[in-house]
This record gives C-alpha cells, sequence and structure tokens, in this order.
C-alpha cells in the first residue's frame, strides 16, 4: 500500500505565475504527487491524486502511467472523470487562491550549496499540509521585493544557506512584528524568531504536532480528524472547501469526519447535490461520511440558494444564434455570489441529447450560452434542462425549433 498522498506533494503548494520563474498553473500527476517507481499505485491513491491536484486549482492533468494488471488504473479514469473532472472541472478551473497567511522560503542559494546531511530530509511541505497550516511557498526574490511582508509568518525550513542581502530583508521583516520559524538547520539568529525542536529523523506525521502547536494556525476550515488533508479555494465571497482523506484504506471504506466552520454562510456538498446543516454555536461544524472515493468539494456561499431560473424564446430558428441564460438566486432574490457548477441538458424533437448538453460554470450567479440549432437537427419540439449541482434544484422549458 502506497504511503499517504500527501507525502507526496513536495513544494508544490502554493506556486504562483511569476515572469522570472517560468512557473505555470499547470501540475501534472507525475511530476507533483507520482510515488517511487517501486511502489504500486492502488485506486484510492488515484483518486486522492486527483482531488490532491485539482485542491490547487490546477488547468489540466495530465497522467503517465504502465497499465497495471491488479489495480486497472486506466479503467478508473472514466469514472473519475464521470464523478469529478467533467461536473465540477469548469468551476474549479476559475477558482482563485486566497490569500494564506504563512509563507515557506524555498532557499536558492541553500539549493545550490547544499550539503547532503541537511536534506536527508524533513520533509516540511507535507507536514505543514497534513497539519492544515496553509501557507504559500516563496522565493529569495520575494524577499528582497517585500512581497512577502504581506504574509503574517514566515518559515525558515531546510534553509542552511542564505544571502547576506536575504538575511538583512528577514531581519527588517522580524523586526515589523511579523513572526519567523526556524529548524534545527537555520543558524543565523533572528530576534525573536520561533525555534522549533526538529531533527532530521522527524517524519512528516510525527512533525506536524510539533508544529500545530508552534504556530497555532486560525482558519476558516479545520479539522481533529487524523490524515484529512483541507484546502480552500475562493471565488468573490463564496469558499470552496476540498476535504482529502490522506488515509491508507481504499477498498469498503467509509470514516465520519467532522469539519469546524468559521463564519457565517450557507453549506452545501456539491458531489452529493444538497445542502449541509452547520450545527453548534460557540464551535460551528458539520459531520459527513467520507468513501473510498477518498475527497469531497463543498462550497460556502452567503446566501441560500432559492431557485434556478432558466431563459430563452418561445421559438428559435435553425442556424441562427439564440442566447440562453440560467441564473441562480439567493434567498434575497438577487443572484448568488460566486461561482455555481450546472449541467445543461438539450433534448431534441426525437428524444435525442444535443451536443450543447454539457457541464459548465455561472460567474455571479449567472451564465450565459450562445445556443445555434444545427441545420440538420430535427425541427419541432425540444426542451431544456437545467441542474444546479450545488443544490440539486432544476428547471426546465420547452421551446419549437423551425
Amino acid at each position: 500500500d502506497p504511503k499517504p498522498m500527501a507525502l507526496r506533494v513536495k513544494e508544490m503548494r502554493g506556486i504562483r505565475s511569476h515572469p522570472n520563474q517560468g512557473i505555470s498553473q499547470i501540475i501534472g500527476f507525475c511530476d507533483s504527487m507520482a510515488p517511487p517507481f517501486d511502489t504500486p499505485v492502488s485506486l484510492g491513491y488515484l483518486w486522492r491524486a486527483n482531488w490532491h491536484v485539482l485542491s490547487h486549482g490546477a488547468d489540466r492533468i495530465v497522467y503517465y502511467m504502465e497499465m497495471d494488471k491488479k489495480y486497472c488504473l486506466h479503467a478508473e479514469l472514466p469514472r473519475i472523470n464521470e464523478k469529478i473532472i467533467l461536473p465540477f472541472g469548469p468551476l474549479i478551473r476559475v477558482l482563485e487562491e486566497p490569500q494564506r497567511p504563512y509563507a515557506l522560503l524555498k532557499s536558492s542559494t541553500s539549493a545550490l550549496v547544499k550539503n547532503d546531511r541537511y536534506f536527508a530530509s524533513v520533509n516540511y511541505p507535507a507536514a505543514l499540509l497534513i497539519a492544515n497550516i496553509p501557507y504559500d511557498t516563496v522565493t529569495e526574490e520575494d524577499i528582497l521585493s517585500g512581497r512577502v511582508n504581506s504574509y503574517q509568518g514566515l518559515f525558515l525550513f531546510n534553509t542552511p544557506y542564505i544571502r547576506e542581502s536575504v538575511y538583512r530583508k528577514i531581519l527588517d521583516y522580524a523586526k515589523s512584528g511579523k513572526k519567523v520559524y526556524v529548524d534545527h538547520v537555520f543558524k543565523p539568529e533572528v530576534p525573536d524568531a520561533i525555534k522549533l525542536r526538529t531533527t532530521a529523523e522527524m517524519q512528516a506525521y510525527s512533525l506536524q504536532t510539533l508544529l500545530k502547536r508552534a504556530i497555532n494556525a486560525e482558519t476558516d476550515f479545520s479539522t481533529d480528524t487524523e490524515g484529512v488533508v483541507l484546502a480552500e479555494l475562493v471565488k468573490g465571497r463564496a469558499r470552496y472547501l476540498f476535504v482529502i482523506d490522506d488515509s491508507k484504506k481504499d477498498e469498503n471504506y467509509k470514516r465520519e469526519i467532522k469539519i469546524r466552520v468559521k463564519g457565517a454562510g450557507y453549506l452545501y456538498d456539491l458531489p452529493a447535490s444538497q445542502q449541509v446543516d452547520i450545527k453548534g454555536e460557540s464551535e460551528r461544524h458539520f459531520s459527513f461520511t467520507m468513501t473510498e472515493e477518498g475527497g469531497r468539494l463543498f462550497a460556502l456561499y452567503p446566501r441560500k440558494i432559492k431557485e434556478v431560473r432558466l431563459s430563452l424564446p418561445e421559438t428559435m430558428k435553425m442556424g441562427a444564434e439564440t442566447v440562453v441564460t440560467v441564473e441562480v438566486i439567493g434567498d434575497d432574490g438577487q443572484r448568488l455570489d460566486g461561482n455555481q457548477p450546472i449541467k445543461l441538458t438539450m433534448i431534441n424533437s426525437k428524444g435525442e441529447q444535443s451536443d450543447y448538453s454539457n457541464y459548465y460554470t455561472t460567474e455571479g450567479g449567472k451564465f450565459s450560452l450562445g445556443f445555434c440549432p444545427p441545420l440538420n437537427d430535427p425541427p419541432g419540439k425540444w426542451k431544456m434542462e437545467v441542474k444546479e449541482l450545488s443544490s440539486g434544484l432544476k428547471c426546465s422549458k420547452d421551446f419549437e425549433v423551425n
């Protein structure tokens, strides 16, 4: 059984596009999360890999794998595509990463002159991920430019060497009242720095307890369930939570998971297409049962979804484009903030689905589609139906095509 997926994440979390880095948002499955070549990849591992990659807001996913007679991974991809990629891909692609409170330095100087005894190595990125401490990866250039000043804490881990100019900027950062965290490898003195009692032999899962105690990060979502990784994306005032069970269990697996929620809003389970009750007053929380698919996507909207509206003319002409509009309405009668995944289905007069039937996403509660009935499609009475995938609400209308 492979090691937990989070141990393969490495330094990918939070890396954004920079002109001087040439790093894009395309995160490859093999590059960022593949197991060692001698590790068998199970079906559960493949599901968790997809959830992890999507939680970064990836544009596309590339798979490199050999045909495996034991697990038949290639045969599982259509199911993953049907359950996750197709219905939620259009939504996830336009979501944004939130401003995270902490920054983890990826030191180019240490990488150039590193000594193997310093990099033997403590996997801090995986430990931070498992501990659900939100961070971005930053470079020495980010420190020199002052970009790192927007973070409330800076992690100087696995950094035995650093340039003097960068060190002076770190001192200025600490003097401004921001917190600096260092491990056993970092030797320069930084006033009021929090020193973690780490060792080169520490593993990610044992290190997470130490990190939690030292950092005590305040996040919008949190959990005490061991092995559960949380990741958040945003759009406007809407927040989207990925819950990934990084445990080793795969088949016939069910597990109860409790998540604490900070802030107000209405929660929806997107794969289940239903609203989720948030319980408690002093500690707002919700619980759900995780299945063998290993991940779940939730949306927290500022208002409750009341209805879905579909606007289109009663008659359409073949070969002429007509605009079809879908609106997701909140309980105040206005379009809902954020983006909502929708499924649009068009049925022609013979009962066949049109090629325009697909998954889409609203923007600010609205989606518009230019629909042109093809000349070779049958005329007559057509039907269009839209399903909002957060709530499961539907709306349908008939129209004539001539």
